[in-house]
């Protein structure tokens, strides 16, 4: 089976933007090994998208390892991508996801 496609929507690639600036805040380089943990999770969704469980109204969630953040997520089979809406802190109200 092929790959899948990522595609980040605004508000995934937004959320991202401000974890990598805060945790290049805490520590000089640790968002680097951020952004290399969200490589490897998005490589994972990619190479098996129904992998992941399917949570509320068929979106599908991926928990990262090491850092407090869920991938969250539906697969477009017709066009082969998965498109990621969220990249959500879990320390976070649910309800904002």
């Amino acid at each position: 089976m092929a790959n899948y496609k990522i595609v980040l929507f605004l508000k995934a690639q937004k959320e991202l933007n401000e974890s990598y600036k805060w945790y290049e805040k805490q520590k000089s380089g640790l968002s680097l090994k951020f952004l290399n943990q969200v490589d490897e999770s998005l490589k994972s969704i990619s190479n098996n998208p129904e992998f992941y469980p399917v949570k509320e109204r068929n979106y599908r969630e991926f928990v990262m390892k090491v850092y407090p953040y869920l991938k969250i997520y539906k697969i477009k089979e017709r066009t082969n991508e998965v498109l990621i809406f969220s990249i959500f802190h879990s320390k976070r109200n649910p309800k904002l996801k």
